[in-house]
This record gives C-alpha cells, structure tokens and sequence, in this order.
C-alpha cells in the first residue's frame, strides 16, 4: 500500500478503488540483473518500483541493447503493453536490487471500469512520458555530446544555482551512456571535459556539481535558458 500511495498511477486514487488495486497486488523482491520481461513475452501484470532502478531497452542487435529510459522508485512500467494486449517489445531489467508492486491486468481493468480517475491518471503517465521520449528524440538530433550530458546532470541536481550539491548516477556508466546516446568511452570523455572546465568533480558515480550555473550554460548553449530545471524535469525517467 506504501509503494502504490507514492506512484504517479495510484496515488490520487480513493479509498475503495485504492483499496481493490492492493487486495489485487503483490510485492516483489528482485535482484540486479532480473529480466523482469523481455521483448516478445506475455503483458500480464504491470509494475511499480518501491526500491531500486530499472533500464528499459530496446534489442538494436543480436548482440546489442539500446536503454532508452530508467526508472526508479514511484514509476510505473509495462502499462502500455497490458492494456493494448500485446506482447512486450522492449525488455525491462533490474540495475539494482528492489522491490516491485505486481498489478494484475484484471485488477486494473476492473478498477477503471470503477473509477474513471484511474484511467485518466494512466493517460496523464503515458502523456508524460511520451513527452519525455520526444524530448530524448530532440536532444540527441540537436545537441552534442557534451550539451546531452550537462542536461542529464541537470536533471539530477535540485534546481539551486548558487550552491555545489553532489548528484549520484541512477546507473553505471555504460547505462547512462546508452540512455545519453554515447559510447561509454566518449561519456567518460565529456565527464573529464567538464571537470576541466572547472564545472564538476567525479568520484565514481558520485559527482560534485561545482558550478551549477555553469553547467546550464552549456546545457543551454550558452542562452541562459530560463526554464534549464523545468524542461529537464520533463524526461521520462526522472521521479
């Protein structure tokens, strides 16, 4: 009940339907490297995160996956393919250890039939994220390596422009760098690029945003683009 309160989908729900989608779910504990379901298999159930980070990827090659979002704790994924009824086409793993909330497709379907307010909770969770995968679409058709990356730290960092914070990759490297577009080589490249620049530190995967202006700045071409934080928050992944 803690989980589904906390995500996009359920929490704006009331009691009695709220109630029948808990009855309905079940949670589950999953490790770093689960294949929660990969493309081609079944739509039963869809999942909420309660702990941990998820890649979604699409199979590129027989010998390559391309992530195209993350997801962490409060989202949602799967939904789509559960209610067109058809199988998965992109695969969902675990970066890390977690715990899901499994709802069962009869549950859902049962509940918006119910409560439209769910339906329309779903619709507004897809809206966004395709929103969120247009604007990935854009960036990586207009902007450069080393613009994409300074976005992507800003999506991480709280919005103060006039304190160093630290900000924690979701994911390895060489996740973030297929999220990005990049190669891991050329995503470490622009890391060290930017800590030249005076703008960031690295220590792993934590990161010392040093000058968080600055990084707008590159973020936006040097524009100052007065909306840095709010369009960055619009990518698909971010909680």
């Amino acid at each position: 009940a803690s989980v589904l309160a906390k995500s996009r989908v359920f929490r704006g729900l009331d009691a009695d339907p709220f109630g029948r989608v808990v009855r309905g779910a079940r949670k589950v504990n999953v490790r770093r490297g689960d294949i929660l379901y990969g493309n081609g298999e079944g739509a039963p159930d869809f999942y909420v995160i309660g702990l941990g980070y998820a890649a979604i990827s699409v199979q590129c090659d027989p010998d390559r996956e391309k992530v195209i979002e993350l997801r962490g704790p409060g989202e949602s994924f799967g939904e789509e393919n559960m209610l067109a009824e058809r199988p998965h086409s992109i695969a969902a793993t675990m970066l890390t250890d977690g715990v899901l909330v499994s709802v069962p497709r009869e549950v859902v379907l049962e509940t918006v039939e119910n409560d439209p307010a769910l339906a329309r909770s779903i619709l507004a969770d897809l809206s966004r994220r395709v929103f969120g995968l247009l604007r990935q679409i854009e960036g990586r058709s207009s902007r450069c390596g080393v613009e994409r990356v300074a976005s992507f730290l800003m999506q991480l960092s709280d919005g103060k422009a006039d304190i160093p914070q630290e900000v924690v990759l979701p994911a390895p490297k060489r996740i973030v760098a297929s999220l990005l577009d990049l190669t891991k080589e050329s995503f470490s490249r622009v890391l060290r690029e930017l800590t030249g620049r005076g703008l960031i530190e690295v220590h792993g995967r934590a990161i010392q945003l040093l000058n968080v202006q600055g990084l707008a700045q590159v973020c936006s071409r040097g524009r100052g683009c007065a909306l840095c934080w709010g369009c960055a928050r619009g990518g698909a992944w971010i909680a």
